[in-house]
């Protein structure tokens, strides 16, 4: 073996070393993420199985989704009013 041969071969198992630190990385974060979408959909298949009815639960979680969602929309349709003559007592209150 002459010296270029062995200068090639520490450069190919450097080369190898990097390679498969990143592959161990990436395998480690995709490990993760993996965790996490498990763990959420755990939660969900749960949340939907709770309650004296499989499905019971899902369906209170929707009606909280939907009730938040009324209340942004009546908040924004009252701030609207803010800018008029007369505004309303939610605006007086909030300093609007």
């Amino acid at each position: 073996m002459d010296g270029g041969q062995l200068i090639l071969i520490g450069g190919g198992l450097a080369l190898l070393c990097v390679v498969l630190f990143v592959i161990g990385t990436v395998f480690q974060a995709l490990g993760v993420v993996f965790g996490l979408v498990g763990n959420v959909l755990e939660l969900v298949v749960n949340l939907f199985n709770t309650g004296p009815i499989p499905g019971c639960g899902c369906v209170i979680a929707v009606a909280g989704v939907a009730l938040c969602g009324v209340m942004i929309v009546l908040v924004s349709n009252i701030a609207t009013t803010c800018s008029g003559p007369n505004p309303v007592n939610f605006c007086l209150f909030f300093g609007g």
